[in-house]
């Protein structure tokens, strides 16, 4: 954990530091060590000066990261390590550095069975004595959480910069095989050309989840490089998990666009493709997933901020489209009016209320009617899977990637995917700010179609009233508990969306 931020072994016993001196502001590295009977003394001495130290820090990534993960360690000291008993201690060892801190928390406890309690809380058994909200919030934070003394000591290693995706869930590692088991993957990436051939030694490998099943499982690898008279860095790279076929497909396209140019100026950046593989079956990029597009916009609270940000996204799928790569694959409109064609029968078979399959057989007899006026355009390469977690970015220009489902067919099948999932985060949401949706959606369309609209764009609202559609179906495949309550706001948009076109 130390080396994570930083901190070389002749580091390690840097002399400690009183919480209120300035030099823990600026020191590289910086050590505090704390003694305490109470959460709220250990908590009023130590917070503050971490709060300062990394003020220039996402303040949801320092809340998420460190400073919430401290408070439930701390609260879980004193109530079950000490028992509430305000004789016994609690102490913690923290080193700081510009890449972030190493935290350190133990209590006079008995300890407890870690590798039980972790087993139980990842195969979903009951696994606390009380709420255990500790161990969920432990698992959900970007920061790694370990445990030693036999459950007395917490420790903790945030970064300043966030690592990309969510620790690893150990069925999920069984399931994936090789491509999950970190010693794996450090022996098939050092063998790479973009390492080998360099002379560049891989010190250690993290693996991250970036996506679970049903879709394509992703995974991030952060590496820990050294190669003589530079100083070690860490490389992340992206692996999606697909059949060898798709694989190919997605690294080959890649490949292709950027030879094209695509990505080259404004707009989005095309991430570099390391190569398809067989053993394990994936794709390989050099890129760092570290923030995506859903969690910049939902950061964002301000329209111009927003719009900035579409913009950019628009002129990178406008490139896209206008890119002379032609995949294998096509894909025509009446191909994808029957997709929703199989979307309506299967609505009218799942949908329980009577009314709710009334509406939703009206909008498809409308999509339907509208699709014999739609004006002629000529097919395109398009994406086909522009969800809002392949435009991503750390500290690079976003990028766009997952290119194995790319195919010949009408560019508003992207636009209207794109712009159907913006009017979801803002209208349907339940915290979204529904102001943001129409100059959104402005700042998107002009910044696409650019001074000259085509004659299709008068067809955009077609093409978003099927992705709501198609969004509709895919929902019904979980249980019904989840998707019930969205059916009739959906209906209600696909209604509003199909009143607005032509």
């Amino acid at each position: 954990m130390l080396a994570d931020i930083g901190v070389r072994e002749s580091d390690a016993e840097t002399p400690p530091l009183d919480p209120e001196d300035p030099a823990f502001l600026e020191r590289e590295p910086a050590r505090l060590l704390l003694r305490c009977h109470t959460r709220r003394e250990f908590l009023a001495q130590l917070e503050p000066p971490l709060r300062r130290r990394f003020r220039k820090v996402a303040k949801q990534h320092l809340e998420d990261d460190l400073l919430r993960p401290m408070h439930k360690a701390v609260g879980n000291c004193e109530r079950r390590g000490n028992c509430g008993d305000p004789t016994k201690w609690f102490a913690a060892d923290v080193v700081v550095t510009g890449r972030g801190a190493v935290v350190s928390v133990s209590d006079e406890g008995a300890g407890f069975d870690v590798e039980q309690v972790v087993r139980r809380f990842a195969s979903g058994e009951r696994y606390f004595a009380r709420r255990g909200q500790g161990i969920a919030h432990f698992a959900r934070t970007s920061s790694l959480v370990s445990y030693a003394d036999g459950g007395r000591t917490w420790l903790l290693r945030f970064l300043s910069d966030p690592e990309p995706g969510v620790p690893l869930i150990p069925d999920d590692a069984v399931a994936s095989g090789p491509a999950a088991d970190a010693d794996c993957m450090r022996n098939f990436l050092a063998r790479l050309p973009l390492f080998h051939d360099r002379g560049i030694a891989l010190d250690a490998c993290r693996v991250s989840s970036i996506s679970r099943a049903p879709g394509p499982v992703e995974f991030a690898y952060v590496v820990r490089c050294r190669s003589a008279g530079q100083t070690p860095h860490a490389v992340v790279l992206t692996g999606r998990l697909l059949p060898e076929a798709a694989a190919r497909a997605d690294v080959e396209l890649a490949g292709r666009l950027r030879a094209d140019g695509v990505g080259a100026g404004r707009g989005l950046r095309i991430p570099r493709p390391i190569g398809a593989f067989s053993d394990p079956s994936l794709s390989l990029f050099l890129l760092d997933p570290t923030e995506t597009l859903r969690a910049r916009i939902q950061m964002i609270g301000a329209s111009a901020a927003q719009a900035a940000v579409l913009r950019t996204v628009a002129l990178g799928l406008a490139a896209l489209h206008r890119s002379p790569v032609r995949p294998a694959a096509e894909q025509n409109l009446e191909e994808v009016i029957a997709q929703h064609q199989t979307a309506q029968q299967q609505l009218a078979a799942r949908l329980p209320d009577a009314r709710c399959r009334e509406r939703a057989a009206a909008c498809c007899d409308r999509l339907f009617a509208r699709a014999r006026r739609l004006e002629p355009c000529a097919s395109t390469l398009v994406h086909g899977a522009l969800e809002w977690d392949c435009i991503v970015r750390s500290a690079r220009p976003w990028s766009l990637y997952r290119f194995d489902r790319c195919r010949l067919a009408h560019p508003g099948l992207d636009v209207g995917v794109f712009l159907a999932d913006l009017l979801r985060f803002h209208v349907l949401r339940r915290d979204g700010i529904k102001a943001l949706w129409p100059p959104g959606r402005a700042a998107f369309v002009e910044a696409y179609f650019g001074a000259e609209p085509p004659p299709w764009s008068k067809d955009l609202d077609w093409f978003v009233a099927g992705a709501l559609l198609e969004r509709l179906h895919r929902m019904m495949r979980r249980p019904e508990a989840k998707w019930a309550p969205k059916v009739v706001p959906l209906l209600d948009e696909i209604e509003r969306t199909l009143a607005t076109s032509p």
